[in-house]
């Protein structure tokens, strides 16, 4: 397989994002009459300046410096900043390509202990709970990384002055992300595809590097620029026609009149094209669908490598 095209589908480029946030410009903080900063500039306009690490210190400890002191000049008691939406969302974006610039094993950490610094402040704790969701859960996040968004999950429900209902929706998300979770074998099923066969996902090209499995909605437009982006000329294409890379499309909300699956305009005659019975896939939530289309990436084993993609990483991916 072509490198460059592999090498798309199992990293993410961050480079260019995190030497952007090194470069960014800084809001200003002045003091109020009482001991606590309170902004009095226009602080939708501004993110957290970033914390300054010893000059001593190489590339790598120098990203977990700024990642553990990120919030450090965070006053969590001015009420301005927090009702800010461009101040806040600006914020949780950059920490959130900060965290991903450091090691994996670490990030965890990081978020605890970031979290636990809020206990006892209940709307400090929504306000980053309802962030990071928009950041990094919210189908179509500008970040979108359910594993990233997970660091946050936990440490939020350990914390007793989290709101009750805020608590019911982080247990409800933290069951989406751990069904199919990358890392792990994803779920087999049934389908019928475009002669009418009954088809075992799990048996489907077995000597492909790579496997796509796309759940679609036949009505959805997003799925017609992910049909278009996955057909289009190119490495992936040519993967696609060699059979080093499969892409399985099934339509998960079933059809209702049965017999053979519609293959829908733009899909290659390279993808094997169906429809799950009666709409087990959704129905039964073999996989969680919170829009569409859901595309998972699987390696040879069965294993999830990637889950939930944006159009803008598929198309990274296609190159």
């Amino acid at each position: 397989m072509n490198k460059k095209f592999c090498s798309g589908i199992v990293t993410l480029a961050l480079l260019s994002m995190v030497i952007g946030i090194l470069l960014a410009g800084c809001g200003k903080v002045v003091k109020s009459g009482d001991s606590r900063e309170v902004s009095v500039e226009d602080t939708s306009t501004y993110s957290l300046p970033l914390p300054q690490p010893p000059s001593s210190l190489d590339a790598n400890r120098r990203m977990e410096f700024i990642a553990r002191h990120f919030w450090d000049s965070m006053d969590w008691q001015d009420t301005l900043r927090l009702n800010s939406d461009r101040f806040m969302g600006e914020s949780m974006a950059n920490y959130g390509s900060v965290l991903l610039s450091v090691e994996e094993s670490k990030r965890g950490a990081m978020v605890v202990g970031m979290v636990n610094s809020l206990s006892s402040n209940q709307k400090a704790l929504e306000t980053v709970s309802d962030y990071a969701y928009k950041y990094f859960y919210y189908p179509g996040a500008p970040q979108y990384d359910a594993e990233l968004y997970l660091l946050f999950v936990n440490p939020l429900l350990a914390q007793t002055d989290l709101n009750e209902a805020e608590r019911v929706r982080l247990e409800s998300r933290k069951i989406e992300i751990l069904k199919n979770r990358k890392g792990r074998r994803a779920a087999d099923f049934n389908f019928i595809d475009t002669d009418g066969k009954n088809r075992r996902f799990s048996s489907l090209f077995p000597d492909a590097e790579i496997r796509i499995l796309m759940l679609y909605d036949p009505e959805c437009n997003v799925c017609d620029e992910a049909v278009r982006l996955m057909s289009k000329e190119g490495d992936f294409s040519n993967a696609v026609k060699e059979h080093r890379v499969g892409v399985i499309a099934v339509n998960a909300y079933g059809q209702p009149q049965g017999g053979k699956a519609q293959r829908k305009a733009g899909m290659p005659s390279d993808w094997i094209v169906g429809y799950s019975p009666e709409g087990e896939i959704e129905e039964k939530e073999i996989y969680i669908i919170r829009a569409t289309p859901t595309i998972y990436i699987l390696n040879k084993e069965g294993t999830v490598i990637e889950k939930e993609i944006t159009l803008d990483r598929l198309a990274e991916i296609v190159g």
